[in-house]
């Protein structure tokens, strides 16, 4: 798993997320989507109440969050496949 954050010629620690690879990519996707998924399931009755209440304010917190930087990974990447 370290691997996959070292694959950058700078090192640096955010190289993740302003210069990502494919499978950085791949992974920040995948980590979202399960994430958010785990976290609705975890905090909610998903399959007895509605997800829209004013009681999951944390929970939108965390998905709006989570989503943010996952479109700025997949802009970045995009960025970047586009200037090489």
């Amino acid at each position: 798993m370290s691997k996959l954050f070292s694959e950058h010629s700078d090192n640096s620690r955010g190289a993740w997320i302003s210069e990502p690879t494919a499978t950085n990519l791949i992974w920040v996707v995948l980590l979202w989507f399960v994430g958010n998924s785990l976290s609705v399931i975890a905090m909610t009755d998903l399959f007895r109440e509605s997800l829209f209440q004013s009681r999951f304010a944390l929970l939108y917190f965390i998905m709006i969050s989570s989503t943010i930087v996952m479109l700025v990974v997949v802009i970045n990447y995009f960025r970047n496949k586009t200037n090489h």
